[in-house]
């Protein structure tokens, strides 16, 4: 092993024993990191979207149902919007007659944020307007939701150790260029990132049952409160969600439970960038495997490695960002180089490494160790993942797939639900080749190409839009799932998606994945259409 190496190994050694040893400077440190870093990592995602030509952002709060405040970011482009080619004109929805009557009335006797506030409550859902913070708020969001009303929704959720930043480092960032092409961009954060931690407090950060959630708190909860509250602040019945790693596998576990499988009817698209779902066994690279046989207890039972958010806090920014890069390399989840931009050093400051629980990361170790599905906390159940695909598949294919699916942006109640149950969400994922944490093969034949078990068959059989070289991406369509696309990168890694240096290759990955959400977008509108007008029809 080189210099670099060992010295790496020394610092997480020293975070692993602080961790572990050092609990009573617990609340000085918790009180240091709620008042500075947790802010930091927020004013840093701010200062990256307004800083960006066009861009501003506004942060919205939604409570889970087991009573943790989670902070969404909406990115707001006020540039000339890239249309489409062939775009459609969007088709207006003309509302009751005699409500609008009534909005009149209601306007006319009331002071203007008053009046949004009270004739368009029948039009928000109430934990929408209980966590605007004033009448100007409020107000704001309305305006914003009108202005944005005809805009299909994107929302983006970051994997593992980190946080929405990943999604708008630079100006050709994921977020930006849908934004630019005319998407309404919605960033989420699970708990315990820095976005997610905001709300705590230090007596409630050296509490170790909170810090006692894993995966499975995520998905039960975040999941669906973030989910709820955009449809509801936005007015849109469906959105599209895009993840990233753990992003889409906490999505993809969610769907695959009966409590929580109405939740597709929601979604017009699902975008998983290498998406954790099955994942491989003994990966390779000398320090992952070395921290995957660290014993559970040496991490402590609260916070994953909180020396590692002190160390951001007081380490220069230029040997941070050199360490965080050779980090990615040494942990062999990318493959490319990153972006040589001149704020990299505040990139990895900024972004955490370390703001998740114990059990959460600890859970994931012992899940690649053995492979396979994801799987829940007490390492027994399995979330039935491949079971849903397939049954995904048999519905689609037996022409009981029904597309024209739709659902009130009021209703979340899964039993009115019951009559969209045959609805397939369109799913396209993007896999890199070189994955050191997802399992390729698997991957690729859970999500739709039955026929094919890798990268060499898949170009074989002229599965490619791109053509055979190499140097191009493959995207398959010809698998048994046609609703779904799979884009693949050969020399891609577990992160390269979002962390390598723009160039062509990258900007097409985005292009292709942009173009596929318009697609769905345009149809999911056209369906919604179609509804209303049978609807009124009826009437």
């Amino acid at each position: 092993m080189s210099l670099l190496q060992h010295l790496l190994l020394l610092f997480i050694s020293l975070c692993i024993l602080w961790t572990a040893f050092a609990n009573t400077c617990r609340k000085y440190l918790y009180s240091v990191l709620d008042s500075t870093v947790y802010e930091k990592g927020k004013s840093f995602t701010e200062h990256l979207i307004n800083r960006t030509d066009g861009f501003e952002c506004k942060v919205f709060t939604c409570k889970t149902k087991d009573g943790c405040r989670l902070q969404l970011l909406r990115i707001m482009y006020k540039g000339e919007v890239q249309v489409e080619e062939e775009e459609e004109a969007h088709t207006e929805v003309v509302s009751d007659p005699q409500q609008q009557q009534q909005d009149k009335s209601v306007s006319g006797s009331h002071p203007p944020a008053a009046a949004a506030a009270t004739s368009t409550s029948h039009t928000l859902h109430p934990s929408t307007i209980n966590y605007c913070k004033s009448a100007q708020q409020l107000e704001e969001l309305l305006h914003d939701r009108e202005l944005h009303k005809q805009k299909p929704v994107v929302f983006l959720q970051h994997g593992l150790l980190e946080s929405m930043t990943v999604w708008c480092l630079h100006k050709d960032s994921l977020a930006f260029q849908l934004a630019r092409r005319g998407f309404d961009v919605w960033l989420g954060n699970n708990r315990t990132s820095w976005f997610g931690q905001q709300h705590l407090v230090s007596r409630l950060h050296d509490e170790v049952d909170f810090w006692k959630f894993s995966i499975d708190e995520i998905i039960y909860y975040d999941m669906p409160a973030m989910i709820d509250f955009v449809r509801h602040a936005t007015g849109q019945d469906k959105i599209c969600w895009m993840g990233m790693s753990q992003g889409a596998g906490q999505l993809f576990a969610a769907l695959s439970l009966p409590e929580l499988e109405h939740y597709k009817n929601y979604l017009f698209a699902i975008v998983g960038i290498s998406p954790a779902c099955f994942l491989k066994k003994n990966p390779n690279g000398l320090i992952l495997r070395g921290l995957m046989k660290i014993p559970r207890f040496f991490f402590g039972d609260r916070e994953f490695v909180v020396g590692v958010a002190f160390s951001q806090l007081l380490l220069p920014k230029n040997f941070i960002g050199y360490m965080g890069e050779r980090a990615l390399r040494w942990l062999n989840i990318q493959q490319k180089p990153l972006p040589n931009d001149p704020m990299k050093g505040e990139w990895f400051k900024n972004i955490p490494l370390g703001c998740t629980s114990v059990n959460n990361v600890t859970h994931w170790f012992n899940m690649l160790r053995t492979g396979g599905c994801l799987r829940k906390f007490n390492d027994q159940e399995v979330y039935p993942i491949d079971s849903m695909l397939a049954k995904w598949k048999e519905m689609y294919h037996s022409g009981e797939h029904d597309m024209g699916a739709t659902i009130s942006s009021h209703d979340t109640n899964s039993s009115s639900s019951s009559s969209t149950s045959n609805y397939v969400p369109p799913i396209m994922v993007c896999l890199g080749a070189k994955d050191n944490v997802v399992d390729f093969e698997e991957s690729l034949k859970q999500f739709g190409c039955d026929t094919c078990s890798s990268l060499n068959e898949m170009t074989s059989k002229n599965c490619s839009m791109e053509g055979k070289n190499n140097d191009h991406n493959t995207s398959c369509h010809h698998g048994a799932f046609k609703q779904c696309r799979i884009l693949v990168e050969p020399e891609y890694g577990h992160t390269d998606f979002l962390w390598s240096e723009v160039d062509d290759k990258l900007l097409q990955n985005y292009n292709q994945i942009i173009g596929f959400v318009h697609e769905q977008s345009k149809l999911a509108r056209k369906m919604s259409n179609a509804s209303l007008a049978c609807s009124s029809f009826n009437k």
